[in-house]
């Protein structure tokens, strides 16, 4: 819970009137649903929207730990944000600490600090962000959209 009530801090001290929206996982309910109803002038909101809605939407997404869902965020071209706090066991085992490591528009972060500055770079628009060409070149992916009808020059 420490890590939301932080990434939430965060976001509003950059963002103090957008809505944040949470998946509506079991346990995130479950956890967090009183941070919520405590507060109904929070704009803070539970959601069973898919990521990539959420993606078509967002300034921002921030992942508490690692989360594959990020990749709907980097494809539309919105700043992903991994906030963790990572054991030294995670750490001896996995050093690389998370896959996304090295993704273009991808940020990582393990501080308070380092979350506050990566969300102000965000507002200030002076943040990493990917496009979809970065993408497809840095995981090798030739993109063929034509089976959607959608013309090459449009996909790149």
């Amino acid at each position: 819970r420490r890590l939301l009530d932080e990434a939430i801090k965060s976001i509003r001290e950059e963002f103090p009137d957008i809505p944040i929206f949470l998946k509506a996982k079991s346990s995130m309910v479950r956890l967090f649903g009183d941070l919520i109803e405590n507060d109904r002038n929070s704009n803070i909101y539970f959601t069973t929207l898919g990521l990539g809605a959420l993606a078509s939407r967002s300034c921002l997404a921030i992942s508490i730990q690692e989360s594959t869902g990020i990749f709907d965020f980097l494809t539309m071209e919105i700043p992903a944000i991994e906030y963790s706090n990572y054991s030294d066991i995670h750490i001896e085992i996995y050093p690389e600490r998370t896959p996304w490591k090295d993704v273009p528009g991808y940020t990582i972060c393990e501080s308070p600090d380092e979350l506050k500055s990566a969300v102000r770079a965000v507002r200030q628009g002076t943040c990493e962000t990917a496009q979809r060409k970065q993408l497809n070149t840095y995981f090798g992916h030739v993109e063929d959209l034509e089976i959607f009808g959608v013309k090459p020059d449009v996909a790149s």
